[in-house]
């Protein structure tokens, strides 16, 4: 029922698109993204931002209960 769910907010509601543009968090499209931390290395590599100036690192959103991002 739970991704039954999540899948409607993709293909029913029309939420968000399936397939973000391309390079949507350095081009200034989606002020909030999701990566481990074993892509920080390689984001700084090929980008100009730098970490502590452009971007920063939070946990994931918490209510009661923290949350993953799958």
């Amino acid at each position: 029922m739970a991704l039954q769910f999540y899948q409607d907010l993709y293909h029913k509601y029309d939420v968000a698109s399936v397939e973000l543009p391309s390079a949507a968090f350095e081009s200034g499209k989606l002020a909030m993204t999701v990566m481990g931390s074993w892509t920080l290395k390689d984001f700084e590599a090929n980008t100009d931002f730098k970490l502590g100036e452009d971007f920063g690192i939070a946990p994931m959103p918490k209510a009661k209960t923290q949350v993953v991002p799958n």
